[in-house]
């Protein structure tokens, strides 16, 4: 559900997603301010909400952890994000909320 985009595909989907892209100088910084994309380094972004198996997730936060947070708790994954659904189907029964690591 977390979708992971490099800056080419992010101007992309910025083109392709942004209500008038055209009139917009850079679609791709609008979309950060607007809160459809999320920049995570300034070369990759996460699209803020996506669908999978039916629901709808929004992501509430990405951090890079630091060398000594990674050491400190164990983890081998530099970047962490939190995520939850705002749409689900009735008979769906898993998880609801993310809390999970990622590489890029």
């Amino acid at each position: 559900m977390l979708e992971i985009l490099n800056i080419e595909q992010a101007k992309k989907w910025a083109d392709e997603n942004l209500y008038e892209a055209d009139l917009y100088l850079f679609p791709l910084s609008a979309c950060v301010k607007n809160g459809l994309l999320i920049d995570i380094d300034g070369e990759h972004f996460a699209v803020t909400e996506t669908e999978c198996f039916g629901c709808t997730w929004v992501i509430d936060e990405i951090k890079r952890l630091s060398d000594e947070d990674m050491r400190c708790y164990g983890l081998s994954c530099r970047y962490r994000y939190k995520a939850h659904t705002i749409a689900k189907p009735n008979d769906y029964s898993g998880i609801t909320e993310i809390d999970a690591g990622f590489n890029i």
